[in-house]
């Protein structure tokens, strides 16, 4: 990670204007905050996986919705978009920045929409769900143009999702074919692979010649097995880069 660079995270409320003023390179967050930022035609945003929670429309245990229902949301974007796919008859609003699962017990609508994961919270305030929506996926939000170094998140979210496609080939019983495929399949592989490309870039390193162009190529080389290691295991690259994003974010930059 370069010092001076830094990584928005889904937490923060001006991902956008950290990434168009170059504070940050990419920024991590769910389908769910992408939907509300508005104006992203100059950013670019690529979908990497699914995460375990969904949008849901929940009212009071027991109660029955009235004609034109309010709705209390944090997610009014989202909210429109859920409201004309399934043609309920409601109100968007109040739209609450937090504490939506309380507005109906504290009279403020007759039901709310918001995002769903183990669904305590709702039995915390006495709600039962009437209708799903859909699930929340996680993606990489970068400005589509190259930043002073150079960066463009597009190529690189593209890899995983190869990565991604080759492990679905497997998982539908389909003959190892590839060589990220072959990877994927044994353990021994990704072993040697991880060991071999981290001693090429530490011979790198040590050389009289060093040459930052074979650096990168050796950086890429371990950072694609270790992409593939992850995938094997059932773990997520963006959980590793999103681990980088906290603990950056919480160090002096």
């Amino acid at each position: 990670m370069s010092e001076g660079r830094c990584y928005a995270i889904a937490s923060n409320d001006d991902i956008v204007p950290q990434i168009r003023t170059g504070q940050a390179n990419f920024a991590l967050l769910g389908t769910d905050k992408f939907d509300e930022l508005g104006v992203t035609e100059d950013l670019g945003y690529e979908l990497v996986g699914k995460l375990p929670c969904s949008f849901v429309l929940a009212a009071p245990v027991g109660v029955e919705l009235p004609p034109d229902a309010k709705i209390a949301t944090s997610y009014p974007s989202s909210l429109k978009q859920f409201l004309g796919e399934t043609m309920l008859d409601a109100t968007v609003g109040p739209i609450l920045k937090g504490k939506v699962e309380s507005a109906p017990a504290r009279g403020l609508a007759d039901a709310i929409f918001d995002i769903e994961e183990s669904g305590d919270t709702m039995v915390a305030n006495r709600l039962e769900v009437v209708k799903r929506g859909r699930q929340i996926e996680l993606g990489g939000l970068w400005l589509k143009e190259l930043d002073a170094q150079g960066f463009n998140a597009e190529g690189f979210f593209t890899t995983l999702e190869v990565i991604g496609s080759r492990q679905k080939s497997l998982a539908e019983g389909k003959s190892a074919q590839t060589y990220t495929e072959k990877l994927l399949e044994s353990q021994n592989e990704q072993v040697k692979k991880l060991s071999s490309e981290a001693g090429e870039l530490v011979r790198e390193i040590c050389r009289p010649d060093f040459s930052s162009s074979r650096f990168i190529a050796e950086a890429s080389d371990l950072v694609y097995a270790i992409e593939v290691a992850c995938a094997a295991q059932g773990i997520s690259f963006i959980s590793v880069l999103n681990e980088l994003a906290k603990r950056n974010n919480n160090t002096v930059q």
